[in-house]
């Protein structure tokens, strides 16, 4: 029986085809394509008919790890993406930077699943406040990461906006203060971590 060529393998370095992000990600190949398909994930190439071969950069691949990394905490898929859109609005080029730097890694198997001093974490409040820390630090406040944080005025912050008299705030420390006391649920990703897992799973894809 004759043999039926399968897809050719991506040989460019640089840009990563849906399957082989589904593997350093562990996500289904199914949800990349669904993600690509609704412009969740933004696709350099192809796509554009059936059996058109999409390609990320690694703008899309650290977009991908970041929606990987919350699927993988608990949070639905359609939540992982407004939070990454929130992440990548304000630390993208930082994200890219890192991956870029990990991908070049040859000794990254021996850091890729420790926690490291300098790593970017990212902590999910209630499911709708965002929060990101390196070491003992915090970097930025982020109360209701869903909504358009670049023109927002000074106001007053609620723990419960739904509740009449909810407990309010007009600092955003100190309303997170009260989060981390109070918060009935917290999600917490290592964000460098799962880039380092990423990229490590990806030269060995790369690799095969």
């Amino acid at each position: 029986m004759r043999e039926v060529p399968g897809r050719k393998r991506n040989p460019d370095p640089n840009l990563f085809s849906t399957s082989e992000l589904a593997l350093a990600v562990n996500l289904s190949p199914r949800n990349i394509i669904l993600l690509c398909e609704r412009a969740d994930l933004p696709i350099v190439s192809g796509g554009g008919g059936s059996g058109q071969h999409r390609l990320l950069d690694i703008t899309g691949f650290a977009k991908a790890v970041v929606i990987a990394a919350f699927a993988d905490a608990g949070l639905p898929l359609s939540e992982g993406v407004k939070v990454a859109n929130a992440i990548l609005a304000y630390r993208a080029r930082q994200l890219r930077k890192d991956l870029e730097n990990y991908m070049s890694e040859e000794e990254l198997v021996t850091t890729a699943f420790d926690k490291q001093s300098e790593d970017l974490f990212a902590i999910v409040y209630n499911g709708r406040h965002l929060l990101f820390k390196k070491a003992a630090f915090t970097i930025t406040y982020l109360p209701n990461y869903m909504a358009d944080q670049s023109n927002q005025p000074l106001r007053r912050y609620y723990v419960d906006p739904q509740i009449a008299g909810s407990v309010s705030f007009s600092d955003k420390r100190k309303f997170f203060g009260h989060l981390l006391k109070h918060a009935r649920v917290q999600v917490k990703v290592n964000l460098s971590q799962a880039l380092r897992r990423a990229a490590l799973h990806m030269q060995r894809v790369k690799m095969s």
